[in-house]
């Protein structure tokens, strides 16, 4: 896919734009750029506000067809690292409230559209 490179980079941009767009009123930290860095998207991920609310989101979409991804779990925590194992909490916290959330090139914005309604569906029952 080397020779697709740049037209797969452009789509997942564009993809992580609908996403930020459709997304940025709900309560979730959004996967943005950062200022001098040319970000290509290789995973969308949003945080949200504990590892139960990640759960409960998570399940919801998949009632609804959507498969997500945790984030990576952090490497310290890996079972090859528990005798020495350390506290990092950053790493931690966003590893336990992390989901990516389905960003493969061929998405259209229609696709992105049903799944940030899903999302906001999720987030206007006050349950969660």
């Amino acid at each position: 896919q080397l020779e697709r490179a740049d037209e797969i980079i452009e789509k997942k941009r564009k993809l992580a734009g609908w996403y930020n767009q459709q997304l940025e009123s709900l309560p979730v930290t959004l996967h943005k750029e950062n200022k001098d860095i040319l970000h290509v998207y290789w995973m969308y991920t949003i945080l949200v506000e504990n590892p139960e609310v990640r759960d409960n989101l998570r399940e919801h979409l998949k009632q609804a067809g959507i498969e997500t991804r945790p984030t990576f779990y952090p490497a310290h925590t890996m079972p090859m690292y528990t005798e020495k194992y350390q506290k990092h909490p950053v790493a931690e916290d966003i590893g336990w409230r992390g989901i990516n959330l389905p960003s493969y090139p061929d998405l259209t914005k229609e696709d992105v559209e049903f799944i940030c309604e899903r999302i906001k569906e999720f987030f206007s029952n006050e349950t969660n």
